[in-house]
């Protein structure tokens, strides 16, 4: 409990290793970390659930606690307060969180000076005009119960906050993901192949994400059946690598659909995605809704034109005919079209992909995302200046 001026809480939603985009938000909060260290700051980071520790926080100046942060009633209000005042908290980052909350209240007369949110939460919102729209922008004009700073992922997201959160402008900054580049490797299509058991001269179609019915891998599995039905001595498969509570469901999906390996393959988790996207061919990411999709960025930094929907929050990243293809949602009919085409026209799809690693690496390094958050941390987040 070091810091004169107050300490710093970093609070995790979800244990350790949890969800896709982990990683990152490691990645982050070791920034944060490194800067309130600096500054002679104790930083603490509390977990709801244990878990096992990545070694690079088990290595840092920061201090784990294994507790909810949960602010939803008014007990879990008062044991965060009761936090807040024994670890002398004055700055807190959050990840997803309200811009407005009663709870921020109290965490001020606790003594908080600063909170910011990092909003990675997902999908696409009308925008709010009219009476709500007024009514809900001045209560977000109320100093008190609102955070300090709004970090959004993309412009896009920029503007949903503005137009559907009615979050004042001057409050909401763009901080874009971002990854390190993926190693394309010569090897990476005959590892492929072998690993998963499938033909030598086999067509891949790459999905990744969490098993769920929001990222709507239902879609790949009657896609599958489509590409199967109009070319039926076509080796082509549809590897999915992922796992969650709607992996059940999915599998009986595939077995009603007649779907098998080669056809269709349930990787399930692994770790060497990065590894593995390179060997494939295309990838297919039928998703709902996203913030920022990480999964279509490492696929792009693979090489691999990626096939989306016309949802804005999920098409966002692609440059038609440049890194991808954009179908119309929900449609197997073009988005069949498009697949065949991309498989069928090597060069072009070639072309494409190394267009795609060329922007993810010009557009989104790992290094300018983490600059650029540092930058608004400096800014909006501490209670003091950050000497240079």
């Amino acid at each position: 409990m070091r810091g004169k001026d107050g300490n710093l809480l970093l609070v995790g939603n979800y244990a350790p290793g949890t969800g896709y985009a982990w990683w990152l938000m490691q990645r982050y909060w070791l920034e944060i970390a490194d800067l309130a260290n600096r500054m002679g700051l104790s930083t603490y980071l509390a977990y709801p659930e244990e878990g096992p520790l990545p070694t690079a926080i088990t290595r840092s100046t920061i201090e784990v606690l294994w507790r909810s942060f949960d602010t939803t009633d008014a007990g879990g209000i008062a044991r965060a307060v009761g936090l807040l005042r024994r670890l002398r908290i004055r700055n807190i980052y959050l990840t997803d969180r309200a811009f407005f909350s009663p709870a921020y209240l109290a965490f001020r007369a606790a003594g908080v000076r600063r909170i910011i949110n990092h909003d990675h939460t997902p999908g696409d919102r009308p925008r709010i005009d009219g009476l709500r729209g007024a009514l809900k922008g001045l209560r977000n004009r109320l100093p008190a119960m609102r955070v300090d700073q709004w970090i959004a992922l993309s412009p896009l997201m920029r503007t949903r906050a503005i137009e559907n959160g009615r979050i004042p402008p001057d409050r909401v900054v763009v901080v874009p993901n971002g990854i390190d580049p993926i190693e394309r490797w010569s090897g990476a299509a005959e590892s492929v192949r072998s690993t998963f058991g499938l033909a030598p001269d086999a067509r891949v179609v790459v999905t990744v994400g969490r098993a769920h019915p929001y990222k709507r891998i239902d879609f790949v599995l009657r896609l599958a059946r489509r590409v199967t039905d109009s070319r039926p001595n076509a080796a082509v498969t549809f590897l999915y690598i992922g796992d969650g509570p709607d992996m059940h469901r999915l599998k009986s999906i595939a077995e009603g659909l007649e779907l098998r390996s080669p056809r269709v393959v349930f990787a399930g988790h692994r770790a060497d995605v990065r590894t593995i996207l390179p060997g494939c061919d295309v990838a297919l990411h039928p998703s709902q809704g996203e913030g920022f999709s990480l999964a279509i960025l490492e696929y792009l930094s693979a090489g691999l034109p990626t096939l989306v929907p016309d949802i804005p929050s999920v098409a966002q990243i692609i440059e038609p005919d440049q890194t991808g293809f954009i179908y119309r949602d929900d449609d197997l009919g073009d988005a069949e079209q498009r697949l065949l085409w991309l498989l069928d026209h090597d060069e072009a799809r070639e072309r494409m992909g190394d267009s795609a690693a060329a922007f993810v690496k010009r557009e989104h390094g790992l290094d300018h995302a983490s600059s650029c958050l540092r930058s608004v941390v400096r800014q909006h987040l501490w209670t003091r200046d950050l000497g240079e």
